[in-house]
């Protein structure tokens, strides 16, 4: 299979991102303005996008798209898609994978979380209290106990954890910030209308059919943006009879350097939008790749989203023609 990783930066190679070139993953780096195209463009073990190469996939998207935004993800899923990879992988630049990592052919699918309608997926590898950037508040100290079944569904979607500096969101960061180094199990499916966030930190995406869901909304914040298209991925993932799987930590993390109050400001629309965003998708019955478009109709008219993501998602659909 044709497999590749994808990542976005605005710092020179550093220890992320040499291992990953060095993966059996092709690896494609995604610049934005402050990239320092330089350190890339000589390169023979990695692809490139810069601004220019970005424009020339799609001059509208890439004109749509925000600069200075974690949208620019977009253009390098669009070159994964025409370049007709069939594994998509993605990370940011201060994940390291272990040894292992990218081997999804090995996890086990047969076990899932049929119940509660929304679990805490970090439960499944650790008895310390954390939960998932994303998760809905209301539950964080709510006892919840996971009902399991058998899985029989496709997984198209795994979810890795990070050792370290997990993504969680600001709360933990600012009243806890534990370090964490996460158990190894078995893999973990979530079964049909039972809703987890995913993330873009470890993530990978086994089947060209939803690649189309990979889209990232670019009218919402930085800590917000992956978390959403997570939650709408995995309606349209059901719809092709597939699931979105949680694996054991694979990377561990050496983070950026962030300021705990400002994620936490950028992280408000996550606090509050998330229960509704769940009701809207329990509510939604999609038939058509193309209902994702409807479906960012509906954050429209909630406030989710502003108008502008409906243009740029319309082109997104168009460019994967």
């Amino acid at each position: 299979m044709k497999k590749c990783i994808i990542i976005t930066t605005i710092h020179q190679p550093n220890e992320s991102i040499e291992a990953f070139a060095k993966s059996d993953y092709d690896l494609i780096i995604v610049g934005d303005l402050k990239t320092s195209e330089a350190s890339y463009s000589d390169r023979k073990d990695l692809t490139f996008l810069g601004l220019g190469e970005q424009n020339d996939l799609s001059p509208k998207l890439s004109k749509l798209i925000p600069k200075n935004h974690y949208g620019r993800k977009n253009l390098g899923y669009l070159y994964a898609i025409q370049q007709g990879y069939d594994i998509i992988a993605e990370t940011d630049d201060d994940n390291i994978p272990y040894k292992g990592w990218g081997n999804f052919e090995k996890y086990k699918t047969n076990r899932a979380i049929i119940a509660p309608e929304r679990p805490n997926p970090l439960k499944e590898f650790t008895s310390k209290k954390i939960w998932p950037r994303g998760y809905d508040l209301r539950l964080v100290n709510k006892r919840q106990r996971h009902v399991y079944g058998n899985n029989e569904a496709p997984v198209y979607v795994w979810q890795g954890v990070a050792d370290i500096d997990p993504d969680v969101d600001a709360i933990y960061r600012l009243t806890r910030n534990n370090k964490v180094k996460f158990k190894i199990r078995k893999q973990i499916v979530l079964g049909k209308e039972v809703y987890v966030p995913g993330n873009t930190q470890n993530t990978i995406w086994t089947n060209p059919e939803i690649f189309y869901s990979l889209y990232i909304p670019c009218t919402v914040t930085f800590r917000y943006c992956d978390i959403l298209r997570s939650y709408l991925a995995q309606k349209m993932i059901w719809m092709h009879g597939g699931r979105m799987g949680y694996n054991h930590a694979t990377v561990y993390q050496e983070r950026n350097v962030h300021d705990f109050f400002l994620n936490f400001i950028d992280e408000i629309p996550v606090y509050l939008h998330t229960p509704k965003v769940i009701d809207i998708l329990k509510s939604f019955d999609p038939k058509d790749p193309k209902d994702l478009i409807s479906l960012y109709k509906e954050l429209y008219y909630h406030d989710i989203v502003k108008k502008k993501e409906l243009t740029i998602v319309k082109e997104w659909f168009k460019c994967l023609k």
